[in-house]
């Protein structure tokens, strides 16, 4: 209600548990048939233990004016009637106090005046009415009275302009009626005057307490007070918490508060007779909230898994946000948090860091300083509360990131180039040319897996490359016959390239290598049509005479070319091309019987052969172009050494054997024997 509150003063009527706080009237009693309740203390009895003599008039009682069958009976809270400190006259209907009043003793008296009617009949059934208010302004209705109970009230007029009422006293005459609304009955009635007095319950504003607070204890925060006298507070927490009301309605907080344990309280203190009845239809409520300090360190998420961030990935990519919890109050400076870098550092001479922290979201991401693939790379963020102002609270986040491998580099091979390599043309299919070699830098196995592929020069199919999955070796293979007329030589052109797809800027085309075959002819062994070659000629043959001619056995083979070894005597000489062996010069000096052994060396005209014992060619050589070289040079002049070995040892021989017969010949005939 505004402009005030009501307060009951001299009323004789009852003060009883549920109804209108501020005055009571005669109620209905369930063991008797009616009664007024006469509270002591708003009669404004004498002082206790005073001198005043008694008996004393305390209210005169409205009793019932006709003879009734019933009598009345006045009793304190001890029921004894004869020994209470009140009387009641029955002529004049003067409610008397006997004695002094002791408020240590008892400090209120509850008097009832019955009706001896039975229970629960119309002659107890009563009804209250308003009569009279006095004054009637700024209305004649602002109480309403409710008819059974006698609940006093303001009505809905009187609750919105009571402060518009004059500053003096309202007076009610108000009558209790039994035979309920039936026109016949006994009737009573009371005065009840309405003081208007300062509201004083009004509500409180909220009181905001800092956590931890160091301060004695219990600590005043705020007050509530009830006009009226005589009253209790009694107050309510909730959730529950440490707090207390004096008497005086002083609340206090008995303890320090932790915000992270509770926010806030809500408490509600209520004004209460010695009976545990409140005064007011509400209570009071005070909303405490608990102010932040800043006593919580942020929190680090644990360190999960490492983060995988492929290789080449570009600047500004995510690699993770921090989610760092601060206890203190969401959205103060106590939990507001900066983010700071603290390792990796940037590499000298680097542009830049690999990674960039966001200050205030603590977002991650890649810087411009590249990252390579297989890195495990640690992250160490400072977090700081306060917004990273000095005496904010700060703990180090761990953030590990690893960087994968992705098929950016295609495979090489270790060699461009290969140097020729000689077949010959009989070279069995199967056999194995050369083995080739690559490399790959990708990290990842899967990455590594590479393809081989004859890319050129073998249009016939006579190559092909063997090689393992996983391996990083490929096997050259011959698979058909050669042919030295057909192809005297072979450039192939391998290439190799990744199994999986290649990613990347530029992860660059297949690598290859050329491989260079040079096919031999094979030649037949190199055989004369004799194995060796005699002519007996007397000491005086003449120059130019021909001894004899040297031919191959095959007369359908290569041409051939001839050449003296050993004519150390210079007797003899021979055709290049057709193998005429002449005299050269006179033989001076030979005797008869004497034996000239010269050597003949016959070659192809492509080929030079090296003979073994046999008088056949050892090995065979390369294609030559132009002058021999050194390795051909060392072949001829070892075959050239052999075969003169050769031949000597069979010229002594055949030496012994002839010397015998030539003493049967005549003295001027010098045979002179040729042998190759």
């Amino acid at each position: 209600m505004r402009g005030g509150i009501l307060s009951g003063e001299r009323n004789p009527l009852a003060h009883r548990p549920g109804l209108n706080p501020y005055c009571r009237v005669p109620q209905a009693h369930p063991d008797h048939g009616s009664c007024l309740a006469v509270s002591a203390l708003p009669l404004h009895p004498p002082g206790e233990l005073g001198p005043t003599p008694h008996p004393q008039t305390l209210a005169l009682l409205p009793l019932p004016r006709k003879e009734t069958e019933g009598q009345i009976v006045v009793s304190g809270d001890s029921g004894v009637a004869a020994d209470g400190p009140f009387a009641v006259d029955l002529e004049s209907g003067f409610l008397l106090v006997t004695r002094a009043l002791d408020r240590e003793e008892q400090a209120e008296y509850q008097l009832q005046a019955s009706d001896g009617d039975a229970p629960g009949t119309a002659n107890s059934d009563l009804r209250f009415h308003i009569l009279n208010q006095a004054p009637p302004q700024p209305s004649a209705d602002m109480f309403q009275l409710e008819p059974q109970l006698g609940a006093l009230a303001l009505s809905p007029e009187g609750s919105t302009s009571l402060d518009q009422a004059l500053e003096g006293p309202y007076q009610l005459l108000v009558q209790v009626k039994d035979m309920g609304d039936q026109a016949s009955g006994h009737q009573a009635t009371a005065t009840v005057d309405v003081s208007i007095v300062e509201n004083t319950w009004v509500p409180l504003d909220p009181v905001h307490l800092a956590e931890n607070l160091q301060v004695p204890y219990p600590h005043y925060i705020a007050q509530v007070h009830w006009s009226g006298g005589d009253v209790h507070y009694h107050l309510e927490s909730q959730p529950l918490g440490p707090f207390d009301v004096d008497k005086e309605g002083k609340l206090y907080v008995t303890t320090e508060l932790d915000r992270e344990a509770q926010a806030e309280y809500l408490l509600q203190v209520r004004a209460q007779n010695t009976r545990g009845e409140d005064y007011a239809a509400e209570p009071l409520q005070l909303h405490v909230v608990v102010m932040d300090e800043n006593d919580n360190v942020p929190v680090c998420p644990p360190r999960g898994p490492a983060i995988s961030i492929p290789e080449l990935s570009p600047p500004g990519t995510k690699v993770a946000e921090l989610s760092v919890e601060d206890a203190d109050a969401p959205g103060s400076p106590n939990s507001h948090i900066a983010y700071r870098l603290l390792s990796p550092e940037p590499e000298e001479g680097a542009e830049g860091r690999a990674f960039e922290l966001d200050s205030t979201s603590g977002s991650v991401t890649l810087g411009a300083a590249p990252l390579q693939a297989g890195q495990n790379i640690l992250l160490q963020v400072l977090v700081i509360d306060l917004g990273g102002a000095e005496g904010g609270l700060s703990s180090t986040c761990e953030i590990a990131v690893m960087i994968t491998d992705i098929n950016d580099h295609a495979p090489e091979f270790t060699a461009s180039q290969i140097e020729p390599l000689s077949l010959p043309e009989d070279t069995e299919p199967g056999t194995l040319v050369t083995t080739l070699m690559a490399t790959d830098a990708d990290l990842e196995p899967a990455f590594r897996l590479m393809d081989f592929a004859i890319e050129a020069g073998d249009v016939e199919g006579t190559f092909g490359l063997d090689w393992e999955p996983s391996s990083d070796r490929v096997q050259l293979r011959l698979l058909k016959n050669l042919s030295y007329e057909a192809a005297p030589s072979h450039k192939l052109v391998v290439v190799v390239r990744s199994v999986a797809e290649p990613v990347g800027p530029d992860p660059g085309p297949g690598a290859t290598v050329t491989v260079t075959v040079l096919v031999e002819r094979v030649v037949p062994p190199l055989q004369l049509d004799q194995e060796s070659y005699e002519a007996s000629v007397p000491v005086s043959t003449p120059a130019g005479s021909l001894l004899l001619t040297i031919r191959p056995s095959d007369p359908m083979s290569s041409p051939l070319r001839f050449s003296l070894v050993n004519d150390s005597e210079g007797w003899l000489c021979i055709e290049e091309v057709s193998g005429e062996v002449h005299i050269a010069r006179a033989l001076q000096g030979a005797q008869p019987g004497d034996m000239y052994t010269v050597l003949v060396e016959a070659q192809d005209a492509v080929i030079v052969c090296r003979c073994n014992v046999e008088g056949q060619c050892m090995r065979k050589v390369g294609r030559m172009k132009g002058m021999p070289t050194k390795l051909s040079a060392v072949g001829i002049l070892v075959g050239t050494l052999i075969a003169i070995g050769i031949f000597l040892i069979l010229t002594f021989t055949h030496l012994t054997l002839t010397r015998k017969k030539d003493l049967d010949q005549p003295v001027d005939s010098v045979p002179l024997k040729a042998a190759v």
